[in-house]
């Protein structure tokens, strides 16, 4: 399996500047991809385009010689982004994750209750069966975001800022089970905080001002800095970064 992105350049008017230009990189299964980047740096907006929500202005994304764009019904892609909780919440309010889950394993043929069960231990929400969606708060529509991202087994999955206000047991039940789970599949996890990939990444691609300043192994980017991702961080981007 392979997703390649081509040159790919996003712009959103004639009189605004380019948010992405000319991105290329190839991302196959075998680790975590994190994409970091300041604010701004057009980390959302990739993803967004990987996600096929947004086409981009020029270039191509393609997986396995196939463009996504051309044929998203082709493409299995599971995603949990900004916007999850707005999207989540078009569901009936009085609906709980029990009900959810009745119905995708009711509709599955390859997970049973026991594998539901164990999803929901891993994103937390065990204690949360019997709460209404109304009652969620944007943590738990993140999680909610994930088991179902997660629920079909999809190729490819886009994460952008998962760990945000969750607490250390669940980051580390995520940071396990996406670890194995990029084994096999692709996985992308972009975020702002160098802290969240520390212990997750095996690849990791820098953007700054819409453009890759650097796409390479963990282990290449720290290599000056003893494994500090951190320090490697700031001395690319030429400023410190405090330590989470």
């Amino acid at each position: 399996m392979n997703l390649s992105i081509q040159n790919i350049s996003k712009k959103y008017g004639r009189k605004l500047p380019v948010v992405l230009s000319d991105f290329s990189l190839e991302i196959v299964p075998g680790g975590v991809l994190a994409v970091v980047g300041p604010v701004g740096a057009g980390k959302s907006t990739l993803l967004e385009i990987l996600t096929t929500d947004i086409k981009p202005t020029s270039g191509v994304c393609l997986l396995d010689g196939v463009n996504i764009h051309k044929k998203r019904d082709k493409y299995s892609c599971g995603h949990v982004l900004d916007n999850v909780t707005q999207r989540l919440s078009k569901f009936p309010p009085d609906w709980t994750i029990a009900r959810f889950l009745d119905d995708l394993v009711g509709a599955s043929d390859h997970l049973n209750m026991n594998d539901a069960n164990e999803m929901l231990r891993i994103v937390g929400l065990d204690d949360a069966r019997g709460v209404p969606l109304a009652g969620y708060s944007g943590g738990m529509y993140k999680r909610f975001g994930m088991l179902l991202a997660l629920w079909s087994a999809p190729d490819v999955l886009i994460l952008d800022e998962l760990f945000t206000g969750l607490d250390p047991e669940i980051r580390g039940n995520l940071t396990t089970c996406l670890k194995n789970y990029a084994k096999t599949h692709i996985v992308v996890f972009a975020t702002d905080i160098i802290a969240d990939i520390e212990s997750m990444a095996a690849n990791v691609a820098v953007l700054d001002k819409g453009k890759l300043v650097f796409s390479g192994t963990a282990e290449t980017f720290t290599k000056d800095t003893g494994g500090d991702m951190q320090a490697a961080y700031a001395g690319l981007m030429d400023f410190e970064v405090t330590k989470v």
